[in-house]
């Protein structure tokens, strides 16, 4: 039998680079599933760009329906044996229009499935009033199949509905995996952060953290990589990069825009910690923290969202966004010379976790099995 996906979320233009981190994803899993054999029927969702209050209200409201509409003109003439009908999308504000489109594919006489993204539902969903949460519940219960790239959303709607529920975390490709743990160097220490520059992924936090590190250890060959850019927040990077510029260290900082794949993973072959103090509102299983991870980079990262079941150790997680708390806890571990235990632990974490061989195939398995039943 052939399984076909009708796949509706924010992928972009598909002939065109992607123009986040979320479409990125998106295009990333729909390749994973073809790669097991389903066919996909893209369905791309407006993603809204008008910055003002009104405009992106009206952007928002207009796409919409546009959006639905185009949903029931690829899909009504469809076949429905062996098909099915997936949203990629975040919960949140989108929750009275996952219903709407859970309904509605329920009505052409589709299966709905629905792969949970981002960690916007923790968030969310405990706050939300009575309606929001009617309308989360019902949206779940019409699924045949929820995916959730966090453990902890999981458990959260394990909480409100009884539909089939998996756990599809980010994965890495098997390739960017090294054989074995990278060695790190001895005589150095090494702190980066890769990614958007914005204010919510913290950036000069990670800078205040290396300055601290530099005036506790004098002595020490402590080193800084910064690398990524951001066009939304140019007043913030350019305040980053006017601290760069001022830093009594700034000779052990490199600092560099948006880079290659390939620049990356040489980069971090001499790199120790991957710093990473987000409070993205979105934020869910942060590819770079993946691909951090399986260079045995040793993530600090923030306690936020899916971060701690990420990483699973939680002496390196910290509470709170102070750049002493992170200095202190790299202190803890320099003292404790676990550097390279907890570097190996974090590449095969990753390897026996989150790589597509582990990851995409027993996914690709229960989406067969559900499209069949």
């Amino acid at each position: 039998m052939t399984h076909r996906l009708f796949v509706f979320g924010n992928i972009g233009h598909l002939d065109q680079l992607p123009k986040s981190g979320g479409q990125s994803s998106a295009r990333r899993v729909m390749k994973g599933f073809q790669d097991e054999g389903i066919v996909i029927t893209p369905i791309r969702r407006h993603r809204a760009e008008i910055a003002s209050k009104w405009g992106h209200r009206l952007e928002v409201g207009y796409f919409a329906l546009h959006d639905l509409i185009k949903m029931i003109g690829k899909m009504i003439f469809g076949r429905r044996k062996g098909s099915a009908f997936m949203q990629m999308t975040y919960a949140g504000a989108l929750v009275p229009y996952e219903y709407i489109l859970a309904t509605t594919a329920r009505l052409l006489g589709y299966k709905n499935m629905l792969y949970l993204q981002g960690g916007l539902v923790m968030d969310t969903y405990p706050r939300g009033g009575k309606i929001h949460k009617w309308l989360f519940k019902h949206t779940m219960d019409k699924q045949s199949l929820v995916l959730f790239e966090g453990y902890d959303a999981l458990l959260l709607t394990q909480e409100v509905s009884d539909s089939h529920l998996l756990y599809f975390p980010s994965y890495v490709v098997d390739e960017v995996i090294p054989e074995k743990a990278p060695s790190k160097p001895e005589d150095e220490l090494n702190l980066c952060y890769f990614g958007r520059m914005s204010p919510v992924k913290n950036p000069i936090i990670i800078l205040k953290v290396f300055e601290l590190l530099c005036e506790r250890h004098p002595d020490m060959n402590i080193n800084l990589t910064l690398v990524g850019s951001d066009v939304i927040h140019p007043d913030y990077v350019a305040e980053l990069d006017r601290l760069i510029s001022q830093s009594p260290y700034k000779d052990h900082i490199t600092r560099k825009e948006n880079s290659p794949f390939e620049y990356l993973i040489q980069m971090m072959q001499r790199q120790h910690f991957y710093i990473f103090p987000t409070r993205e509102k979105a934020e869910g299983h942060s590819n770079a923290l993946n691909e951090a991870m399986s260079q045995g980079l040793i993530p600090i990262a923030s306690d936020y969202h899916f971060n701690k079941t990420i990483i699973g150790d939680e002496q390196l997680v910290v509470k709170g966004y102070e750049p002493a708390d992170y200095a202190d806890c790299i202190d803890r571990l320099i003292n404790k010379k676990c550097l390279a235990a907890l570097s190996e632990k974090m590449w095969r974490r990753v390897k026996e976790n989150y790589s597509i061989s582990i990851v995409n195939r027993h996914i690709c398995k229960e989406i067969k099995k559900t499209i069949s039943h």
